[in-house]
């Protein structure tokens, strides 16, 4: 509900500057303005972070607050219902007033800038506009969240990611490129998630099984089995061991079919190794030239968000011509649940519970309010950008019929989604796709792996040698000519072999982490200078050889299993 404009009351301060009276509260002093504002800088600006503002009023504290960043990047939001005249001829100062355009550009600098975020209240905002504030503090929450989320996908991708893409890469050999799925269905697609509408939606998903095209995203592929559905299809994107251990693991496969990313987890790939087509990610790019460029075989990128569903979403569109239905995609703890029955993360939901994992309100499905939390908020707004890509082209609908309201998707009754477009259809053909082999031979990887491996080698020794460049300093106040000189040579090969081998997105990764760990402090003198980038760069190589010692040791081990099977055929 829209919060109703305040009264305005323009006043004179004792220094002459106007301030403002804003439905009986003071945004800036009545005495000095500019040195309370200039007091509120000093206390808030923390260095090397992206500082949001929530209320410009007269922009004292918006030009306190640049005149003290110097450099560092300020975004301000003014909420529109403020009534209050914006001024900002005299500044260099952007005022939003969109919260969408604000989320827009906590991205953006979040991604340029790599670094954290911190919302500053201006006085009083918080209490004349609660609604407004919440809204602005939850982006803010969210890109704390997802710069969570690189931190952990750093540690997934120096570790795991190096495991589950080299031994996924053992099944090229038998398996489908998604490409080889293109356009290939007419029909229909119902997209199952597992959130707690699911149950509901099951009768009647067994009912035009045979007339549709079913996908199940990730660990929904259980509750489906349980109702005895079969879906055509089930995508994964985890590469987590947790994902096989819970969800894939003691399954059947049967007729269904495994649609991957080269980082999902290999043992997941393994079992459904006859049944098996491979999509890739966008921070998989490389891996994908490299198989294009050296094994001859196309894999097209998916959009991905923060789980399996964003993919299988695009997946749908990209297999088929029909419309799409979304079904079981809550995002929200609907009827005090956390997921459909017969799902392993399944959770009875208490008041408790929701306090204790920060639960909010947002707006439902049904136009009432439902609780969700910014992870679930997060996916949300990720399926939102989604839909803007593929709306044109594409009729999607959230047939979930509860949860959270997925922006401007349409939304339509699973039953008036049946009666539209699939009633009348006859029963679907089982025009099962002619399984593609690939033209990659063992041999191919083989040859493969045995190069990467000659390079993880020179790498290892590169950075060996830096490291020991380092131990020999001279000097505890700066670097001398002589290290500085090596330490260019050295990377300067380092730099030559990172592009050959598949861990680009790994080390660029490495970098951002560590430049972040390291970040200039305030005031610095030529000592501590010093100190922090002979730190940093012991750090970057101390880390970069880690995950090439490991890189050799899963390729080894890969090779090891291609004797295995080239032994066994």
């Amino acid at each position: 509900m829209e919060q109703e404009q305040p009264t305005i009351e323009y006043i004179e301060t004792k220094t002459g500057l106007p301030t403002v009276v804003l439905g009986g509260y003071l945004l800036h002093s009545k005495y000095d303005p500019e040195k309370e504002a200039a007091k509120i800088a000093e206390k808030e600006v923390e260095p090397g972070y992206v500082h949001v503002l929530f209320g410009y009023g007269c922009g004292y504290l918006a030009k306190a607050l640049q005149n003290k960043l110097q450099d560092d990047p300020l975004l301000v939001y003014e909420p529109t219902n403020s009534g209050i005249k914006l001024d900002t001829s005299t500044e260099d100062i952007m005022v939003l007033t969109d919260k969408k355009v604000l989320q827009q550009q906590v991205r953006a600098y979040h991604g340029e800038y790599d670094t954290n975020i911190k919302l500053i209240s201006s006085p009083n905002y918080n209490k004349l506009f609660p609604l407004e504030h919440r809204s602005v503090n939850l982006i803010v929450k969210e890109s704390y969240l997802a710069d969570q989320t690189r931190r952990n996908t750093i540690k997934f991708f120096s570790d795991i990611w190096q495991q589950n893409v080299r031994n996924n890469l053992l099944y090229l050999d038998g398996a489908g490129s998604v490409r080889d799925l293109y356009k290939r269905y007419t029909q229909p697609v119902i997209v199952a998630s597992g959130g707690p509408s699911l149950t509901k939606q099951l009768p009647l998903l067994k009912k035009i099984a045979h007339k549709v095209v079913i996908i199940a995203a990730g660990s929904t592929i259980k509750s489906l089995l349980a109702a005895d559905i079969e879906p055509d299809y089930v995508v994964t994107i985890d590469g987590a061991v947790i994902n096989y251990d819970l969800h894939f693991k003691n399954l059947e496969v049967g007729k269904t079919k495994l649609i991957t990313a080269l980082s999902s987890h290999y043992k997941i790939t393994e079992k459904y190794q006859n049944n098996l087509y491979f999509y890739g990610m966008g921070i998989e790019d490389t891996i994908l030239d490299y198989c294009e460029e050296k094994l001859g075989i196309k894999i097209p990128i998916m959009l991905n968000g923060g789980s399996c569903a964003h993919t299988a979403l695009h997946i749908a569109t990209f297999i088929s011509n029909g419309p799409v239905a979304l079904i079981g995609q809550d995002l929200a703890y609907t009827n005090n649940q956390s997921h459909a029955t017969n799902n392993a993360g399944y959770l009875a939901i208490d008041e408790n519970w929701l306090k204790n994992n920060h639960a909010f309100e947002v707006e439902g499905y049904d136009g009432g309010k439902v609780y969700t939390d910014l992870i679930f908020n997060s996916m949300r707004q990720q399926f939102e950008d989604i839909y803007e890509v593929l709306k044109e082209n594409c009729m999607i609908y959230n047939c979930t019929e509860g949860g959270i309201k997925i922006g401007e998707m349409p939304q339509k009754s699973f039953q008036a989604f049946y009666q539209e477009f699939v009633e009348s259809l006859p029963v679907r053909e089982q025009q099962e796709v002619n399984y593609k082999k690939q033209t990659v031979t063992l041999s191919q990887l083989q040859t493969f792996f045995k190069d990467e491996l000659a390079v993880y080698r020179q790498l290892e020794q590169q950075l060996q040698k830096a490291l020991d460049v380092l131990r020999e300093k001279k000097s505890t106040v700066k670097f001398t000519k002589p290290v500085l000189k090596k330490l260019d040579k050295i990377d300067k090969k380092l730099i030559r072999l990172y592009d050959q081998v598949l861990l680009d997105s790994v080390i660029y990764l490495i970098i951002i982490e560590v430049r972040k760990d390291y970040k200039k402090g305030k005031d610095e003198t030529q000592q501590q200078i010093y100190e922090r980038v002979y730190n940093q760069s012991k750090a970057l190589y101390e880390k970069l050889l880690d995950v090439f010692q490991k890189a050799r040791h899963y390729t080894q081990d890969v090779l090891s299993k291609i004797e295995e099977r080239g032994a066994q055929k």
